[in-house]
């Protein structure tokens, strides 16, 4: 139940679930250099929200906010 109450689960899942949809997305514009240009801003934009997830889930583990999640990965 602590999880459902723990706010930062939901930030960290937005920042996981927005890095993935730019990591994964694909430019549909018209004309090479605009489909560069968006590709190269999506995946720049996608590596930098997998950054803020992973400091996010470092600095809260760190801080023992996050038990449940650190939990987890100690069992594997």
């Amino acid at each position: 139940m602590k999880v459902i109450t723990n706010w930062r689960y939901y930030v960290l899942a937005m920042l996981a679930v927005a890095a993935m949809t730019a990591i994964f997305s694909e430019p549909a514009g018209e004309g090479m250099l605009l489909w560069v240009s968006s590709m190269t801003i999506s995946k720049t934009t996608g590596l930098a929200l997998g950054y803020a997830f992973y400091r996010g889930v470092r600095y809260w583990g760190q801080k023992g906010k996050l038990p449940e999640l650190i939990k987890l990965a100690k069992e594997d």
